[in-house]
């Protein structure tokens, strides 16, 4: 099945126009600078017009998934998912809403459940929102020596089965339990792709804003993905230039992909991997249908 993805808003700190975001233009993204007493923060905060593009959007797709942090659902229910309403209050029209509280693995796994809904050809469209604010950006927010940029960001974007577009050939996901290491469930991952697709890619969207552990892990298991990765692969660190975006995180890395094949910038077949802060480890390969 072949998947159109239109992008409702994509909006990151002040910035709202899509090709600077997503690095179309030759336009560079500098943070704002924050100083209080001996600390600097680098940080891309709302703008008050930002916050007035999003309380004017409107939700009218058959479902809406919300895409959501990492928390047991009720939690999410009550914390992160009331934080958004209060952000885009016309979400609680929404005909129908599922929940995704599986952090910068949740676009993955809602896409899995997109792809089923289509094929039972129950829905037509499906609406993906994601918001993200760093915690050094909320009220009363302790001080931070941490060097990072801290980014406060929203995506809305409406999926729906088209005659071009991106497909998904191959996804899996890992979920972590205390027997496996990081690297054994991002290892299990690369391996299953091997045997059971093992295209070489030409493109291979890493993370790169995570914590230490993580980041070594996936470096690790990555060693095992030489066969699928040559001199002409592009290894793309999307959020390299946005900081951390969280649960936008999956989302803002499919925005960008579908936006290079769309202007013919991407060729041949690409690589997601998206590694949540604790239990989820997703990871699919798409392709370009023209």
């Amino acid at each position: 099945m072949n998947l159109q993805l239109n992008i409702d808003a994509l909006l990151l700190g002040k910035h709202h126009q899509l090709d600077d975001i997503l690095g179309l233009s030759e336009q560079v993204l500098e943070p704002q600078l924050r100083v209080s007493d001996e600390h600097c923060l680098r940080h891309f905060s709302f703008s008050e017009d930002v916050v007035k593009r999003i309380e004017n959007l409107y939700f009218s797709a058959d479902a809406v998934f919300v895409l959501l942090p990492e928390a047991p659902l009720e939690e999410a229910k009550g914390e992160a998912y009331q934080a958004l309403l209060a952000l885009a209050p016309a979400l609680e029209k929404a005909t129908k809403v599922y929940l995704f509280p599986y952090g910068r693995s949740a676009m993955q796994l809602a896409l899995r459940q997109a792809l089923k809904l289509f094929e039972q050809q129950k829905i037509s469209t499906i609406q993906l929102v994601a918001y993200h604010q760093d915690e050094r950006l909320q009220a009363n927010a302790a001080e931070s020596e941490s060097p990072s940029v801290a980014s406060q960001c929203f995506i809305a974007a409406s999926l729906q089965p088209a005659k071009k577009g991106f497909t998904i050939p191959w996804a899996s996901y890992e979920v972590q339990t205390p027997d496996k290491s990081v690297e054994a469930t991002v290892s299990a991952l690369i391996q299953r792709y091997r045997q059971q697709c093992g295209e070489s890619l030409t493109q291979c969207y890493l993370p790169s804003a995570l914590n230490t552990e993580l980041m070594d892990a996936w470096l690790n298991a990555y060693q095992q993905f030489q066969d699928c990765v040559g001199s002409r692969s592009q290894v793309i660190f999307a959020d390299a230039r946005v900081g951390d975006l969280g649960v936008c995180s999956g989302l803002y890395n499919l925005c960008h992909l579908f936006m290079h094949y769309q202007r013919e910038k991407h060729a041949g077949v690409s690589f997601q991997l998206d590694i949540s802060d604790k239990t989820y480890r997703s990871a699919m390969m798409l392709a370009w249908v023209a």
